[in-house]
């Protein structure tokens, strides 16, 4: 949860459970926004899972090594290869650079942003 938003990822075997999850999201007190982004797979596996966790700790890593960058404004969720950005940038330009730090991780298969831009002297 990113400034009253939640952001649902992952995967769930039916259409039933994407839905009952987007209502369970709703229900939480102060929420404004529900992003659904959960995946219907049937053949979710191990390797997949893995593959998407090593892609989320590459990106969060970059991220923590480019003092440009603040790390702490955005949460990585990687889910059958594409990511997932929520934060908060300073600048259009600081938006790109994370779309774009992400999208070079080897694996990544496309970026999907819900980065708001809230400028410093706000």
């Amino acid at each position: 949860v990113t400034q009253g938003r939640v952001l649902l990822t992952g995967t769930v075997d039916n259409s039933d459970l994407r839905i009952e999850a987007t209502k369970m999201a709703w229900e939480v007190k102060g929420i404004q926004t529900v992003i659904n982004e959960l995946q219907i797979s049937n053949d979710d596996n191990i390797l997949s899972f893995a593959d998407d966790l090593v892609i989320s700790t590459k990106i969060k890593g970059k991220l923590l090594l480019n003092s440009e960058l603040p790390y702490i404004n955005y949460t990585v969720e990687t889910v059958n290869s594409i990511v997932y950005l929520i934060g908060i940038a300073r600048s259009e330009e600081e938006r790109q650079s994370v779309i774009s730090l992400s999208r070079e991780v080897y694996g990544v298969v496309d970026v999907i942003d819900y980065i708001n831009i809230i400028p410093e002297s706000y």
